[in-house]
Protein backbone atom coordinates (compact mmCIF):
# COMPACT_ATOMS: atom_id res chain seq x y z
CA UNK A 1 0.00 0.00 0.00
CA UNK A 2 2.71 2.37 1.05
CA UNK A 3 4.83 1.48 -2.14
CA UNK A 4 1.78 2.55 -4.26
CA UNK A 5 1.54 6.08 -2.96
CA UNK A 6 5.20 6.59 -3.41
CA UNK A 7 5.34 5.21 -6.66
CA UNK A 8 1.56 7.67 -7.69
CA UNK A 9 3.81 10.70 -5.97
CA UNK A 10 6.84 9.92 -7.84
CA UNK A 11 4.92 9.88 -10.99
CA UNK A 12 3.21 12.89 -10.05
CA UNK A 13 6.32 14.68 -9.60
CA UNK A 14 7.67 13.79 -12.99
CA UNK A 15 4.60 14.66 -14.59
CA UNK A 16 4.41 17.78 -13.20
CA UNK A 17 8.26 18.52 -14.27
CA UNK A 18 8.52 21.04 -17.68
CA UNK A 19 11.72 20.49 -19.81
CA UNK A 20 13.09 22.45 -21.82
CA UNK A 21 15.88 20.60 -24.27
CA UNK A 22 18.80 22.91 -24.49
CA UNK A 23 21.72 21.52 -27.90
CA UNK A 24 25.00 20.62 -26.40
CA UNK A 25 26.72 23.51 -28.58
CA UNK A 26 25.12 26.05 -26.55
CA UNK A 27 26.00 24.54 -23.09
CA UNK A 28 29.38 24.01 -23.94
CA UNK A 29 30.08 27.34 -22.38
CA UNK A 30 28.68 26.53 -19.26
CA UNK A 31 30.33 23.12 -18.85
CA UNK A 32 33.21 24.48 -19.69
CA UNK A 33 32.79 27.33 -16.60
CA UNK A 34 31.99 24.63 -14.40
CA UNK A 35 35.29 22.46 -15.38
CA UNK A 36 37.05 25.19 -14.99
CA UNK A 37 35.89 26.39 -11.43
CA UNK A 38 36.23 22.74 -10.31
CA UNK A 39 40.01 22.90 -11.39
CA UNK A 40 40.22 26.28 -9.25
CA UNK A 41 38.58 24.45 -6.32
CA UNK A 42 40.95 21.85 -6.48
CA UNK A 43 43.89 23.55 -6.84
CA UNK A 44 43.09 25.86 -4.27
CA UNK A 45 42.39 22.90 -1.98
CA UNK A 46 46.20 21.20 -2.86
CA UNK A 47 47.61 25.08 -2.12
CA UNK A 48 45.52 24.44 1.79
CA UNK A 49 47.47 21.48 2.21
CA UNK A 50 50.59 22.08 1.11
CA UNK A 51 50.47 25.52 2.81
CA UNK A 52 49.39 23.47 6.43
CA UNK A 53 51.96 21.18 6.01
CA UNK A 54 54.66 24.52 5.15
CA UNK A 55 53.49 25.43 8.56
CA UNK A 56 53.80 22.94 10.46
CA UNK A 57 57.73 22.36 9.17
CA UNK A 58 58.27 26.06 10.46
CA UNK A 59 56.34 25.45 13.77
CA UNK A 60 58.51 22.52 14.51
CA UNK A 61 61.97 24.59 13.26
CA UNK A 62 60.57 27.75 15.61
CA UNK A 63 60.03 25.07 18.43
CA UNK A 64 63.82 23.49 17.88
CA UNK A 65 65.39 27.27 17.72
CA UNK A 66 63.67 27.89 21.14
CA UNK A 67 64.88 25.16 22.37
CA UNK A 68 68.87 26.05 21.03
CA UNK A 69 67.92 29.67 22.47
CA UNK A 70 66.74 28.25 26.19
CA UNK A 71 69.84 26.33 26.27
CA UNK A 72 72.39 28.17 24.85
CA UNK A 73 70.83 30.71 27.56
CA UNK A 74 71.05 29.00 30.14
CA UNK A 75 74.73 27.88 29.63
CA UNK A 76 75.51 31.83 29.65
CA UNK A 77 73.72 31.99 32.61
CA UNK A 78 75.30 28.77 34.66
CA UNK A 79 79.03 29.71 32.64
CA UNK A 80 78.55 33.47 34.59
CA UNK A 81 76.91 32.15 37.63
CA UNK A 82 73.54 34.52 37.30
CA UNK A 83 71.03 33.69 38.80
CA UNK A 84 67.82 31.82 37.29
CA UNK A 85 65.57 34.70 38.32
CA UNK A 86 63.45 36.13 35.90
CA UNK A 87 64.45 39.90 36.85
CA UNK A 88 67.53 39.09 34.98
CA UNK A 89 67.51 39.69 31.48
CA UNK A 90 69.99 39.28 28.54
CA UNK A 91 70.84 42.55 26.67
CA UNK A 92 72.54 41.18 23.29
CA UNK A 93 74.71 43.84 21.40
CA UNK A 94 73.51 45.49 18.10
CA UNK A 95 77.04 45.32 17.08
CA UNK A 96 78.81 41.97 16.52
CA UNK A 97 81.80 41.94 18.51
CA UNK A 98 80.36 43.94 21.19
CA UNK A 99 79.38 42.56 24.97
CA UNK A 100 76.39 41.71 26.02
CA UNK A 101 75.14 41.61 29.13
CA UNK A 102 72.77 40.18 31.74
CA UNK A 103 70.69 43.30 33.47
CA UNK A 104 68.40 42.88 36.63
CA UNK A 105 65.47 44.36 36.24
CA UNK A 106 63.43 45.62 38.84
CA UNK A 107 60.21 44.88 40.19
Amino acid sequence: MTENINEELISQEVESEIRVEIPWDEVVPVVQALMQKNEAVSQLGQLLVEAESKKDAIKERIGQTNEVLRISIEKVRKDHEISEDPAWELDLPEKEGDSAFFIKKSQ
